[in-house]
C-alpha cells in the first residue's frame, strides 16, 4: 500500500513538471507548440514505465531512486515533442536547471521539516510546481500586450552557473554524513545558503522579464503615439492637397489683400501657406499612404544627418494593420538610420514586393563592419545588440501575427532586414 501511493505520487510529480515545463515555455519563452503526436506517446509511456515499473521490480529504496530519473526525462525529453525547436540543447538545459531548481526548494523543506515519507516528498514537489506556475501567470500578465519574448535568451549565462552550482551544493549535502552535530550543522547552512542563491536567481529573472516587458510596452506607446501622429500628417496632407484645388481661390485673397494695401497679412498669408506645404511635403509613393508618410518622415530624419533613403517597389495598401505596419517601417527605419550614421554619408535602401499572397519589405543600410548574426539574431557587437534588440523583436512580433518572417543578414558592409507577410484571403480584399 506504501509503495502504491510513492507510484501514485511519483507520476503525480512527473505530470506536474511536464505542465510546468510546457506552461513556462509557452508563456515566458516565446515557444509556439508543435505537438509530434507519435513522438510524444513513445516519450510518453516510456516516462511512465521508468516511474511505475520499478516499485514492481524492486525494493522501495532502489524504487524511489530509480523513479526520480522519470522526472528528469519529463523536463528534459517531452518539449521536444510539444514545442517547435529552436536550439537542440536548449529543452536539455532548461530541464535539468527546471528540475534542479524544483528539487533543490523539495530538498529545503523535506530537510527543514524532518519530513522521511517518500510520498510526502513527492506531494511537496507537486504543491512546490503549483506555486511556480501561479507566479508565472502573475508575472506573464504584465505582458498585456502580447509580445513575444525569449526569456531564456535575455538571462546571463552566469545565472545559470549559480544557479547549477547551487544545486550540486545540494546533491553535496544530501551525501554528507549526518552523525555528527557539527556536519548537520554545515549541511544545513549549505543547504539554505543554496536555496537563497537560487531565490536571488529566480528573483533576477522575474524583475528581467519585468523590465523587457516595461521597454517593449514603452516601445508599443511610442509606436502608438507616431501613428497618431502620422494619420495627422495624412490628414494635413489632404488638407493640402484640397488647398492647391482652391489655388484660384487662395490667388484671389492675396490679391484681395495686397489690393487693400495690406500687404504685410499678405506676406503672413503666403508664409503660412509655404510652411503648411513644407511641414505636410509626402515625396514617396509606395502604393501605402501610411507608409508614404512614415517613409518621408524618416528621410527627413536621415538627410539631416547626411544619409540619403531610396525606395523601390510598392507596399500593400491593405492586409497589414496600421499599428503593425508602423512598427515594422518605424523600427526597422530608426535602426538603419542610426547603423549609417557612422558613416559621413550612405543610403539606406528600401525594397518591397507584393503579391495576392502576401509582400516582403527590406532595409539595407551600410555599417563600418560586419554584424555577426546567430540563429537569426544579433550575436555581436553590445551596443548593435541593445539598441537595436527591442526593435527588431517588435519587428519579429508584428510579422508573426500574419505568419510572417523576419531575416537578419550581414555582410562586410551592409546590413539588411527582411520581412515577410502573409496574408489571408479576407484580409486582402478587406
Amino acid at each position: 500500500m506504501l509503495m502504491m501511493a510513492e507510484c501514485i505520487t511519483c507520476v503525480l510529480k512527473n505530470i506536474a513538471g511536464i505542465f510546468l515545463t510546457v506552461f513556462f515555455l509557452s508563456k515566458l519563452a516565446d515557444y509556439e507548440l508543435k505537438i509530434k503526436k507519435a513522438a510524444l506517446t513513445v516519450i510518453s509511456a516510456v516516462v511512465l514505465v521508468v516511474a511505475v515499473v520499478p516499485y514492481f521490480c524492486f525494493d522501495r529504496e532502489t524504487a524511489g531512486e530509480t523513479a526520480d530519473f522519470s522526472t528528469m526525462f519529463s523536463f528534459t525529453l517531452i518539449p521536444y515533442c510539444i514545442f517547435k525547436r529552436k536550439k537542440r540543447l536548449t529543452f536539455v538545459l532548461f530541464g535539468l536547471i527546471l528540475n534542479s531548481v524544483l528539487d533543490l526548494f523539495n530538498e529545503t523543506a523535506v530537510y527543514i521539516f524532518g519530513i522521511n515519507s517518500v510520498t510526502v516528498s513527492n506531494l511537496i514537489f507537486v504543491l512546490i510546481t503549483a506555486i511556480a506556475m501561479f507566479i508565472i501567470l502573475a508575472v506573464g500578465r504584465n505582458n498585456k500586450s502580447g509580445t513575444s519574448i525569449d526569456i531564456l535568451e535575455n538571462v546571463p549565462v552566469i545565472v545559470y552557473i549559480v544557479i547549477f552550482l547551487s544545486t550540486l551544493s545540494t546533491y553535496y549535502t544530501m551525501m554528507l554524513s549526518k552523525d555528527s552535530e557539527f556536519t548537520q550543522r554545515n549541511s544545513y547552512i549549505l543547504l539554505i545558503g543554496s536555496a537563497f542563491l537560487v531565490i536571488i536567481c529566480v528573483v533576477f529573472i522575474i524583475l528581467k522579464y519585468i523590465s523587457i516587458i516595461q521597454a517593449q510596452n514603452n516601445a508599443r506607446f511610442q509606436i502608438e503615439s507616431q501613428l497618431k501622429q502620422y494619420e495627422e500628417l495624412l490628414n494635413k496632407n489632404q488638407d493640402i492637397k484640397r488647398f492647391r484645388h482652391d489655388y484660384k481661390n487662395n490667388m484671389f485673397a492675396i490679391s484681395s489683400m495686397l489690393n487693400n494695401g495690406k500687404i504685410d497679412e499678405a506676406k503672413k498669408f503666403i508664409e503660412q501657406m509655404n510652411n503648411s506645404i513644407q511641414s505636410t511635403e509626402i515625396i514617396f509613393a509606395t502604393g501605402n499612404y501610411l507608409a508614404d508618410a512614415i517613409i518621408s518622415h524618416k528621410a527627413a530624419v536621415a538627410a539631416e544627418k547626411g544619409i540619403d533613403v531610396h525606395f523601390d517597389g510598392t507596399i500593400p495598401s491593405s492586409g497589414i494593420a496600421n499599428n503593425d505596419l508602423c512598427t515594422v517601417l518605424s523600427n526597422a527605419l530608426d535602426n538603419a538610420i542610426e547603423g549609417s550614421a557612422e558613416w559621413s554619408s550612405g543610403t539606406i535602401n528600401i525594397t518591397s514586393s507584393e503579391s495576392g499572397d502576401g509582400a516582403i519589405i527590406a532595409f539595407s543600410n551600410p555599417v563600418l563592419k560586419k554584424i555577426n548574426i546567430k540563429n537569426n539574431r544579433i550575436a555581436s557587437s553590445k551596443k548593435f545588440k541593445k539598441n537595436h534588440g527591442f526593435g527588431i523583436e517588435n519587428i519579429k512580433s508584428a510579422a508573426k501575427k500574419y505568419n510572417g518572417f523576419v531575416t537578419l543578414e550581414c555582410t562586410e558592409s551592409i546590413f539588411t532586414i527582411k520581412v515577410g507577410f502573409v496574408f489571408k484571403q479576407e484580409d486582402v480584399y478587406a
